[in-house]
């Protein structure tokens, strides 16, 4: 996975240009459906571009699992559905082996029980040392705290219903009806949907230009759903797997992106500088030559640009265009140099 370099360019309403179109009463041959804008110094800030996936928090994320061995007897949820705190989740029950260990426990303190009876009485008799009553009053509460804790974590050894502990989004089921699982494996996890954040992966010779808190716009990959966050973390370390460092970013709480989503991140780097931009429509392409029409009164002069960083359907302009020059931005590539054009400037009757 590569990251890109790219610009992010914030635009001001003053900064666009009135919108123009040939006047209705022009020949039609003398003009071009153009649609034009002043150029304009606007705040542009360098970005990083990295790609990673959005998943929920692990702080606001909590794994399930059992102090026991267990057989899954059925699943009663499914990832991806939205829960309820306590809802259930699963139905396990102990192991053979696991139901045989408390049976066992019971016994043993039955066994102690007797055997403590047995020896308060001799001591009664003075047939008992203190020592003697000391040691059996210690095996029995043993035998009582193990048989506690067996009791407390399987119950009576029948079926036990795994709840949701919080409201929220499940986000992974990790067993099959019908599967062995061994004493704290994960069961499930279930999370809060709207604490969400982002994971992505970034070369490492950039990670020095990345800073924490620095803003992040977030978006889908069809660009249908996007999201301002905030670097919560920059890990120092490449992951083995995909050659890159991590870097985190926390979501808002109306972030609209679902768990899983695959994003690209756009990551705040350096300062902000003043810079022209233009629509990706507005330049006009000579094998590598860059043109834009520039409008003086009402011909349009065909005027070779440099241009710079891109985001998005704007790119920016480095030399050949000056601030409050009109360009247009629709319609150029129709036209030849010292067209003749009728505007007729937004918002006249």
């Amino acid at each position: 996975m590569k990251t890109m370099r790219a610009i992010t360019i914030a635009l001001t309403m003053s900064a666009l240009g009135a919108c123009a179109r040939p006047a209705q009463d022009a020949p039609a041959a003398a003009a071009a459906p153009v649609k034009v804008e002043t150029a304009a110094a606007s705040q542009m800030q360098e970005r990083l571009s990295a790609f990673g996936e959005v998943e929920i928090s692990p702080d606001h994320s909590r794994t399930i699992s059992l102090s026991y061995d267990a057989v899954v007897v059925a699943l009663r949820a499914a990832p991806g559905q939205t829960v309820r705190s306590g809802a259930p989740l699963l139905e396990v029950r102990p192991t053979p082996a696991v139901v045989l260990e408390q049976r066992r426990a019971l016994e043993e303190l039955r066994f102690a029980r007797a055997d403590h009876d047995r020896v308060v009485r001799l001591r009664g008799q003075s047939l008992a040392t203190n020592a003697e009553l000391a040691a059996a009053q210690q095996a029995l509460a043993n035998a009582e705290a193990a048989a506690d804790d067996l009791g407390a974590r399987i119950g009576s050894g029948g079926v036990r219903v795994i709840r949701a502990p919080i409201a929220g989004l499940i986000e992974a089921i990790d067993v099959e009806a019908g599967a062995i699982i061994n004493a704290g494996a994960p069961l499930a996890r279930v999370g809060d949907a709207e604490s969400l954040q982002a994971r992505f992966g970034v070369e490492i010779e950039d990670l020095g230009a990345i800073s924490q808190g620095a803003s992040t716009i977030v978006r889908d990959l069809r660009g249908d759903v996007s999201s301002e966050g905030r670097v919560s973390r920059v890990l120092r370390r490449i992951d083995p797997a995909t050659r890159l460092a991590e870097v985190t970013v926390a979501l808002p709480a109306n972030a609209s992106f679902l768990p899983g989503t695959p994003v690209r991140g756009e990551i705040a780097i350096g300062a902000p500088r003043e810079a022209i931009s233009l629509p990706r429509g507005a330049i006009v392409y000579d094998g590598e030559t860059a043109s834009v029409f520039v409008v003086q009164g009402t011909t349009a002069h065909k005027t070779q640009v440099r241009t710079g960083a891109e985001l998005g359907d704007r790119i920016e302009i480095t030399s050949g265009l000056e601030i409050g020059q009109v360009v247009i931005v629709e319609g150029g590539a129709t036209l030849e140099d010292g067209a003749t054009i009728a505007l007729q400037q937004s918002g006249a009757p």
